[in-house]
């Protein structure tokens, strides 16, 4: 589970980078990229699925749309609320707050 979690935390922030970057950013940015952090996404999100309650999916997926429609760095502090949610409801879930 922590695996799956790192996955989605970590594709999470580098979709939410490309989506809220800056040019320099964005030069440095290689295309199979994206195609990782959509796989990793998806793996997650699908572990997160088949385990867990409604309340957790529901913030798994808000997390994941936040990252994907951020569009300034000023989406920051909806991203980190959505990712504050999921991982409370997650610790709260396997017992370990």
């Amino acid at each position: 589970m922590v695996g799956v979690l790192a996955g989605i935390i970590g594709a999470g922030t580098g979709i939410f980078e490309l989506r809220s970057g800056g040019e320099d950013w964005l030069a440095s940015f290689e295309p199979s990229e994206l195609r990782e952090w959509q796989s990793q996404l998806q793996r997650g999100r699908a572990v997160i699925h088949l385990l867990c309650t409604p309340e957790t999916r529901g913030h798994a997926d808000s997390f994941v749309r936040s990252c994907w429609r951020a569009k300034t760095p000023d989406d920051e502090q909806r991203t980190i609320a959505a990712l504050r949610a999921f991982n409370s409801s997650l610790r709260k879930e396997i017992g370990s707050e």
